[in-house]
C-alpha cells in the first residue's frame, strides 16, 4: 500500500480461537499526546520555528480507507497485522510493512506466517505448526525465495507431505508466489519481550551473518540452536549458499 492511498476496510476471518478475525490494526480515533514529537518539537508547532512536516506525517499515519459500502474512513494505520478476539483484546502477528520481494511481487511475511498457524481443513484440530517465521533468502531464479523457520507441535515432524500440505494451503490463500521455497525445522523462534517474531535477526542468521543487537529479545536460549539449524540448512544448500555466506 502507498501512504494515503485508500483501500476497503476488511476483516479476514480464520479460525483459531473459535471465529476470531485477522486483518490491519488501525485506530479511528486520536488520543491526548497522540505522535506529539515524531516529526519535530511540540512546542514549536504552527509556529515558524517548526521543522516537521505535517502533510508527510498526514499522508504516511493517516491513510484513507473505506468501509464496505465504499464510505470514507480515516484511519491510523499503526503497520501491524493483529488477531481480534471475542473478548474485545487484540494479538499482534507482525508488521504488516515487512514484505518480500519475490519475483518482482510483494509477498507479506506475516500473513504467509498467519497460514502456516492455521488449523487443517479450517477444523479444530490443533495446527502441526505450533510457531513460525518466515524471511526472505538470495534465490537465482527470483532473486528472493522465502523461508519457512518452523515450531512443530508435540508429535508432529517437518516430512514432505506436511511440507506439501502447508504448500498448497499458502498456495490456495495467497498465490504460489508466496509458497516457502525453503523449510527449516527449529527447537523456539525469536520474540520480543512484547511478543513480536525478531525476524530482522533470523534474516541475518539466514545469511549467515550477525544476529545484531539481541538486547530486547525474550529468549535468547534459542538462539545457538537457531543459528545451529539455519547454519546446516545454507550447507545443505551447496556451494552457491556457502559463497553467500563468506
Amino acid at each position: 500500500d502507498r501512504p494515503g492511498e485508500s483501500r476497503t476496510r476488511r476483516r479476514v476471518a480464520t479460525t483459531a480461537g473459535g471465529g476470531s478475525e485477522q486483518g490491519r490494526l488501525v485506530v479511528t480515533q486520536p488520543w491526548p499526546g497522540m505522535a506529539r514529537t515524531i516529526w519535530g518539537d511540540a512546542a514549536n508547532v504552527g509556529t515558524p520555528g517548526w521543522k516537521g512536516d505535517n502533510k508527510a506525517y498526514a499522508a504516511a499515519y493517516w491513510c484513507g480507507y473505506a468501509d464496505e459500502e465504499g464510505r470514507p474512513l480515516l484511519g491510523f494505520d499503526l503497520g501491524d497485522l493483529a488477531t481480534a478476539w471475542p473478548d474485545g483484546s487484540f494479538s499482534v502477528s507482525g508488521r504488516s510493512p515487512e514484505m518480500l520481494k519475490v519475483g518482482g511481487l510483494a509477498v507479506s511475511a506475516a500473513e504467509v506466517e498467519a497460514t502456516l498457524l492455521k488449523p487443517h481443513d479450517g477444523g479444530g484440530e490443533a495446527p502441526a505448526v505450533a510457531d513460525c517465521v518466515v524471511v526472505g533468502v538470495p534465490d537465482a531464479a527470483r532473486g528472493m525465495a522465502p523461508l519457512a523457520v518452523l515450531v512443530m507441535r508435540a508429535g508432529a515432524a517437518l516430512g514432505t507431505a506436511l511440507v506439501d500440505g502447508l504448500s498448497e494451503r499458502v498456495r490456495d490463500d495467497h498465490g504460489a508466489d508466496h509458497v516457502p521455497a525453503h523449510w527449516v525445522q527449529v527447537a523456539a523462534v525469536l520474540r520480543t519481550l512484547s511478543g513480536k517474531v525478531m525476524r530482522e535477526v533470523v534474516s541475518r542468521l539466514a545469511a549467515g551473518g550477525f544476529p545484531g543487537d539481541v538486547g530486547g529479545m525474550a529468549n535468547p536460549e534459542c538462539l545457538v540452536e537457531l543459528q545451529a539449524a539455519l547454519d546446516d540448512w545454507r550447507a545443505d544448500r551447496g556451494p552457491a549458499a556457502k559463497r553467500a555466506r563468506r
